[in-house]
């Protein structure tokens, strides 16, 4: 007796789809981010240049702008939190549209590893972010004295962090077993 195999694909988001969420958090990023207006529509040239064709980098230049932006900005709280999302989120889906053509599709689960780095990453630089902030005060316009080696060696304590998971046998790795 003869078995038939037949390969049933997941549900898939199109590429294209993937590159308007790419131009959508670029141009938010910019509008509530980038106060001068010459920035502001730099920024848009090159968002716009970053969806029609990955392999400009221009994603990497909002990604730029969008820091000028905040560094020429009012200092709050909510303008750091929401530039370290949106940074994160371009460089994400900016690396994704430079590995795929914009004719293919991406399985809803190959998104699962891509969100898991994001919140990781988000977890470690939101953190971050919030140790300086508090060592921000009104007196030390420039923080104090213990916010940056704090901030530093949180940096350091993650990374070596990651250091020792990675050099483990996957057998080892939590939530993994060998095949």
């Amino acid at each position: 007796m003869r078995r038939s195999h037949s390969l049933h694909p997941g549900p898939a988001i199109p590429m294209i789809v993937v590159r308007a969420a790419l131009l959508a958090v670029m141009v938010g990023g910019l509008v509530v981010l980038v106060a001068p207006p010459i920035w502001f529509w730099i920024g848009v040239v090159a968002a716009v240049a970053a969806v029609l064709d990955p392999r400009t980098c221009m994603a990497w230049g909002v990604i730029v702008i969008t820091a000028l932006g905040l560094m020429l900005g009012a200092t709050e709280a909510w303008r750091t939190a929401l530039a370290l999302v949106v940074v994160t989120a371009i460089h994400q889906l900016g690396t994704l549209t430079q590995l795929l053509p914009l004719t293919a599709s991406v399985q809803v689960g190959a998104f699962v590893p891509i969100l898991r780095s994001f919140l990781i990453v988000q977890a470690v630089a939101q953190t971050l972010a919030l140790v300086l902030l508090l060592g921000w005060t009104e007196q030390s316009p420039d923080g104090s004295a213990w916010a940056a080696p704090a901030a530093a060696a949180l940096l350091l304590l993650v990374v070596a962090g990651f250091a020792v998971l990675s050099r483990r046998p996957a057998g080892e790795r939590p939530g993994r077993t060998e095949s």
